[in-house]
């Protein structure tokens, strides 16, 4: 373990600040990997809006980032909010929390 190497996608904005040495670098998938393993392991982290962006106007983009994690030995999804702010719209978009339960229920069927 005392070898590990974290990698910060070059896009990650106000990343996560972490003891154990890391690079940034580009990432295909996710915002955090470990080095020599970012073709199996991402984590990718949302805060509340961008997570509600990635439901709505980003949707495609995103849904292609989850098909690129299935071959992925362990991915991970962060959602910095809680789900009563989720559940109740406290958030910047005109979307219905009724159709962001309405998605997650459908990806948790398709994944």
């Amino acid at each position: 373990m005392d070898n590990i190497t974290l990698i910060i996608d070059t896009r990650e904005q106000n990343a996560y600040k972490f003891k154990t040495p890391s690079i940034r670098a580009t990432l295909s998938t996710g915002d955090y990997s470990i080095q020599g393993y970012e073709d199996q392991i991402a984590i990718e982290r949302k805060n509340l809006d961008d997570c509600v962006g990635s439901l709505s106007i980003g949707r495609d983009r995103f849904e292609r980032e989850l098909k690129r994690s299935k071959s992925y030995e362990y991915f991970a999804l962060v959602i910095e909010t809680s789900l009563g702010d989720l559940a109740t719209g406290n958030y910047r978009s005109r979307m219905n929390p009724k159709s962001i339960d309405k998605v997650i229920e459908i990806r948790r069927k398709e994944l």
